[in-house]
């Protein structure tokens, strides 16, 4: 007897959860904050077809200056480096050729974290605040890197 009640119970309980789910992701898309645009693009997103074409867009600079501060932010964020994209990359360098073949080649994340540290040197003063992660940069292993994070660094002395 007692069986049926908790398999009726189950049904219920999951449609409960399910609804409070759903709810709280409305509520998180009505409230949440939306990513500044420039011509309809985020900074991460000009920031990802600069390095995935290896120019920088067309009114890239003027594009990252005025999205500034969100795009100050996700730049730092991209010069610090990402251990998860160099372990992915690492990995990636293992695979057998006929698997890599088989996947994207990820890119390399001392080119990503140089061409952020570029654009934050473009933006002199407005990349102000990314100066704790200039200074992350200093230690970076790789010293293309470092280099361009010390020349950012003289842009605030």
């Amino acid at each position: 007897m007692e069986e049926g009640r908790t398999s009726c119970k189950l049904p219920r309980i999951a449609l409960s959860v399910a609804t409070a789910l759903t709810v709280l992701g409305l509520l998180y898309l009505a409230t949440g904050q939306k990513e500044p645009r420039y011509q309809g693009k985020t900074a991460k997103q000009w920031f990802r077809e600069w390095v995935t074409t290896r120019v920088p867009p067309k009114d890239y600079y003027a594009a990252m200056r005025e999205l500034a501060p969100a795009s100050v932010d996700y730049l730092a964020l991209a010069a610090k480096g990402s251990p998860v994209q160099r372990a992915k990359r690492g990995l990636w360098e293992k695979l057998p050729p006929f698997l890599q073949r088989r996947f994207p080649q990820p890119f390399r994340p001392e080119v990503v974290q140089f061409y952020a540290l570029r654009t934050l040197l473009e933006l002199g003063q407005l990349a102000e605040r990314a100066v704790p992660a200039l200074v992350i940069c200093l230690k970076d292993r790789d010293s293309s890197v470092r280099a361009m994070a010390s020349q950012a660094l003289g842009e605030f002395l």
